[in-house]
């Protein structure tokens, strides 16, 4: 089955402004603000805002720590995404092995960004190609338990056949997270300062989720399409009957 690009995109919309995506959106721009205002390259915009508090050594440990809760908060809105669940955060989403989550997905994206760097080296294409083919990993590893290994190859696989149309998404994807930036840009503009950098990371905020939120819609739309019908008959929010939360087997 192909990719329904235009269904992945309103999906991504509806669950951005459902109210379990808002939270997430508040969440990434508390992340963002407080990193603008405690770390001098939180504000580098051209207009030289200086951060709050300008203690070096207190800017680099909160830089370190909103970087690592925003890479938390990536695979807590993917596992929210690809659930039926839009009014709250499930617990699990929080809990499951975040620890064994968060290594995955970061090594994954050091791994992931060599390669795709590499593939735009050479050539522009193979980048492209590298960016699509291997979009879904950190998707495997949030809500599959997959290594980084094991999610790359399965991304690999899940999106043969259906490249092109993924790239039609991501370039959809891209040009609406610049439009929802736009006005927040300008107030940017206008407003100047840190309070205008704050303003502008509005924008930042809502996009970055949108873009969470329409990668998790079409890995279910994907991955939906390659389960047993019979399967998706007796599933439940979470995965098949036999699988837990996250589409793990209960099986021995």
């Amino acid at each position: 089955m192909s990719l329904r690009v235009f269904d992945a995109l309103t999906g991504g919309i509806e669950r951005t402004l459902a109210k379990n995506g808002l939270m997430l959106v508040a969440a990434f721009y508390v992340l963002m603000a407080i990193q603008t205002l405690f770390t001098p390259g939180g504000v580098q915009t051209g207009m030289d805002p200086e951060p709050v508090i300008d203690a070096p050594a207190i800017g680099a440990l909160v830089a370190i720590l909103t970087s690592v809760a925003s890479l938390y908060l990536l695979i807590v809105s993917l596992r929210t995404f690809v659930t039926d669940e839009t009014e709250t955060i499930p617990d699990a989403a929080l809990r499951d092995r975040p620890v064994w989550a968060f290594l995955n997905v970061f090594v994954g994206l050091i791994v992931f960004t060599v390669l795709v760097t590499i593939g735009f080296v050479f050539l522009i294409v193979p980048g492209l190609f590298l960016l699509v083919a291997l979009w879904f990993f950190d998707v495997y590893v949030a809500v599959e338990d997959d290594d980084f290994v094991t999610a790359l190859k399965r991304s690999w696989s899940l999106t043969s056949g259906n490249r092109l149309g993924l790239f039609g998404l991501g370039v959809a994807v891209v040009l609406i997270s610049v439009a929802i930036s736009i006005p927040f840009t300008i107030a940017m503009v206008v407003v100047g300062g840190v309070l205008g950098v704050l303003i502008s990371q509005i924008g930042t905020a809502i996009g970055g989720i949108f873009i969470y939120a329409t990668t998790a819609v079409a890995f279910t739309q994907l991955r939906d399409a390659t389960t047993d019908v019979s399967e998706r008959a007796q599933s439940d929010d979470w995965g098949s009957s036999t699988d837990d939360q996250w589409g793990h087997s209960s099986d021995p």
